[in-house]
This record gives C-alpha cells, sequence and structure tokens, in this order.
C-alpha cells in the first residue's frame, strides 16, 4: 500500500470534501490505524469515482471528514456502513481487496428502489486483462440494459445493451456432496436470462474498431 496514493485521492476530489480539512496528517493516521478493510474502501471509492466521472455519469460517491472518520454519502444521502461486505440495504456498497503480488479488485453496486443495479468493477494487476473495467446493469442479478467494458487508461473496448428475456431457462451449477465430495451437475432453473440487443461495438486496446454487431432493437 502506497500512502502517496491516498493522498492523490484528497488532492484530486478536493472539491467533494467539506466541513474538516482532510490534512496529510489524518489520512496517514488512517493508514497506520490498521483498519485495511476502511483504507481499501477510501482507494476503492476514488477509483470507482474516477470511472463513473469518464462515463459521463454525474452521481459519484461524496465524502466529507467528521472528526476522526470519512463520512460517505451519494446522491445527497449518508450512507451508513458503505464498506460493510454484509450490509446489502444501503444505496451503495463498496468492495476493495487484493495485494501488490495478485489483482487488485474494486466494486461498487449502486441500488435504486426498483431493484435495478448498477454495478461497477474495476481490476488491476500484473497480470494482462482483456476486461479491466466493467460497467453493467442488474435486475434479479440477470444482466439488462447497458453494458460497457474498458482498459484502465480508460479505452471502450466493448459497449452494446442487453433486454431481459422470460424463460425456463437453467443454469447447470457444479457442486460437490460435502460428505462424499462427489462432484456432480445441479441444475437451477432462472426465470429470465440475458439477451444482446441493438448495435454492440468491438474495440482493441488502442481503441480501433473490430467489429460492430447488429442486433434486433428488441426482442419480443
Amino acid at each position: 500500500m502506497a500512502k502517496p496514493f491516498i493522498i492523490l485521492v484528497c488532492f484530486l476530489f478536493g472539491g467533494l470534501l467539506h466541513g474538516q480539512e482532510i490534512t496529510d496528517e489524518f489520512l496517514e493516521s488512517l493508514f497506520e490505524s490498521g483498519n485495511e478493510d476502511y483504507w481499501y474502501c477510501l482507494q476503492s471509492v476514488y477509483s470507482l469515482n474516477y470511472y463513473i466521472i469518464h462515463v459521463a455519469n454525474p452521481d459519484t460517491i461524496a465524502y466529507h471528514r467528521e472528526e476522526d472518520r470519512i463520512v460517505f454519502s451519494y446522491q445527497g444521502d449518508t450512507v451508513k456502513g458503505i464498506c460493510d461486505r454484509g450490509n446489502t440495504d444501503v444505496r451503495v456498497s463498496v468492495f476493495g481487496g487484493g495485494s501488490w503480488h495478485t489483482i487488485r479488485r474494486r466494486q461498487g453496486i449502486f441500488r435504486e428502489q426498483s431493484g435495478l443495479e448498477m454495478r461497477i468493477n474495476v481490476h488491476s494487476g500484473l497480470h494482462h486483462l482483456d476486461k479491466e473495467v466493467v460497467f453493467a446493469y442488474y435486475l434479479d442479478d440477470v444482466l439488462t440494459g447497458h453494458y460497457m467494458e474498458l482498459t484502465l487508461d480508460k479505452v471502450v473496448m466493448k459497449e452494446g445493451a442487453y433486454q431481459q428475456i422470460d424463460s425456463s431457462y437453467v443454469d447447470t451449477v457444479l457442486t460437490v456432496n460435502p460428505d462424499t465430495y462427489e462432484v456432480y451437475d445441479e441444475y437451477v432453473p432462472r426465470k429470465k436470462y440475458p439477451l444482446k440487443i441493438g448495435t454492440w461495438v468491438y474495440r482493441n486496446r488502442s481503441g480501433d474498431t473490430l467489429k460492430v454487431e447488429r442486433n434486433p432493437e428488441k426482442h419480443d
């Protein structure tokens, strides 16, 4: 973990901070507190906001200092437990993890009252990945709406949209019997599954268009 990174968070997003000043000393005290989950959360919020701004979404995660803590808010509402992995009732959940020797993962889940979720996943590390940043929307854990994949330097490699289709579609899940250790296929029925709709564009890491795919604008 590098302390200059979190100091950069303060510098780049200083306009989002109100109230008490977030100083280098305050950030260093967070670093030295040993609370790695909170440390990763701060880095994850910065990383997620960086890509949210890039795709022209105005709803970033705001934050400010109150005494010895940082308070997060989304769309004007304070979000308590934003980094609590077990709290699924909040508008926004933010997760971060990894080490310098493995892939870092940062994830944000933004929930609407309708049940729609915008999920952002950012992967970085020493390993080359085709999918490094993914913006996707889900309803009942099934893809729907706009979908986008970007590189870490913000080149859009894949972009399109999904529509959910009602179906008796069945997932096959590899399962292990805990008593016998026997491996078998478990069939899990799903009520919906996603289909691509409209125009999908595929690019290489340099931004050159490789393929344009035409799909129906809507499936019956």
